[in-house]
């Protein structure tokens, strides 16, 4: 099996922010955080940022993260959403992924920018 070479995320999403001239980072970050704050009552994480961000630019990316529960808010949103873990992963749920079907996991693994393949 190949192996993805390791990339540096925080560059990757730098690299995105600097590509557009219509994206202000510092000022939607602050919007972003301040929304956060008001909705839940509490700050986000810094890879909730992250992955936000990188989102809204477009980078190809993954996030997993931690609960059922969030894919299905997720999912609400209009985003397609499943949850990865050791029980639920199988053969079609990889090619599922690998053919873009579901575009954003939930498991028991960090997230990491950018996602190209399996």
């Amino acid at each position: 099996m190949v192996q993805a070479p390791e990339v540096d995320s925080q560059q990757l999403l730098q690299d995105a922010c600097n590509a557009t001239e219509t994206h202000d980072s510092t000022a939607w970050r602050q919007d972003m955080y301040n929304k956060f704050l008001l909705k839940f009552g509490k700050a986000p994480y810094d890879w909730q940022m992250d992955v936000a961000e990188a989102l809204v630019l477009k980078v190809d990316c993954l996030c997993i993260v931690l609960q059922e529960e969030q894919a299905a808010r997720f999912r609400k949103m209009g985003i397609t959403a499943t949850t990865v873990n050791k029980e639920t992963w199988n053969v079609q749920l990889k090619m599922d992924i690998k053919d873009e079907v579901i575009t954003l996991l939930q498991g028991l693994v960090r997230y990491r920018l950018p996602y190209k393949a399996l």
